[in-house]
């Protein structure tokens, strides 16, 4: 069974449609959505992050190539892990582009059934990011601009690893200035949520990293904080391909196949 997608975007990137269509697939299907983000995204980073902090703070009076070695490890374990939401939102934001919206039991298969990969494109991005970072910076935000999709790719077209990489280059050429932007804003976002939590939590003077995991009102903060933050930016993820899709394949000639009729 084929259901073909909404009228796509002839005018190019569209960063309004992107967030429209993520915020809708939310506001549609909260519960599936937001329970996602918490069991996928919120709890597996919650626990990378306080691995990382734990990493980090054990490298306090180390040397400088230890403490960049920790540093990269850190990242690294928290670029993968923030990946593993992405398979498991990315379906309710492709029903939501069918007009529909998709049931828990299957976005949980969807999930489920592209984990494995999901994981591999996390680490394959990750190292690559990292070292092209270490490089000067532009080559990896390059990299960053050039690979935005990846995950929402595996996970609705089936692709491998590698073409998963060779496709979102593709379907990112010429907007890669928005998603520019895009990410930006994010970080931004992502920093304010940080200093809200810390100052609400009055952990802003904490002596260690590790050491505020140990008050329940900053993991209260922190669960829910990057529950929302997961659940919409993995669905404006997922809704920037399905623009990018339309944009460069075109609505009328493509079809989306429906695996899980």
């Amino acid at each position: 069974m084929a259901t073909t997608m909404e009228v796509g975007a002839p005018d190019g990137l569209s960063l309004g449609r992107v967030f429209d269509r993520a915020l809708s697939t939310i506001r549609h299907n909260p519960i599936v959505t937001l329970l996602l983000a918490l069991i996928s995204g919120a709890a597996p980073i919650m626990l990378a992050a306080y691995a990382s902090s734990r990493i980090l703070d054990a490298q306090q009076n180390a040397s400088i190539p230890q403490a960049l070695a920790a540093f990269a490890v850190t990242l690294l374990l928290g670029t993968a892990v923030g990946t593993i939401p992405q398979a498991f939102l990315t379906r309710p934001v492709i029903a939501e582009s069918q007009g529909r919206r998709t049931s828990l039991r299957e976005s949980i298969q969807t999930g489920a059934s592209v984990l494995l990969p999901i994981l591999l494109v996390g680490i394959v991005y990750a190292v690559a990011v990292v070292t092209g970072l270490a490089l000067l910076i532009v080559p990896g935000v390059m990299l960053m601009l050039a690979w935005a999709i990846p995950a929402a790719i595996l996970v609705e077209e089936r692709a491998g690893v590698l073409q998963s990489f060779r496709r979102s280059q593709q379907l990112t050429r010429g907007a890669r200035w928005k998603i520019f932007g895009l990410l930006l804003l994010f970080y931004a976002v992502s920093i304010c949520k940080e200093v809200a939590v810390e100052l609400l939590s009055s952990e802003w003077d904490s002596t260690t990293l590790a050491a505020s995991y140990s008050n329940p009102v900053y993991l209260g903060l922190t669960a829910v904080a990057e529950t929302l933050l997961a659940a919409l930016w993995c669905c404006v993820l997922a809704a920037l391909y399905v623009e990018l899709r339309q944009w460069k394949d075109g609505p009328a000639s493509q079809q989306l196949e429906q695996i899980f009729a």
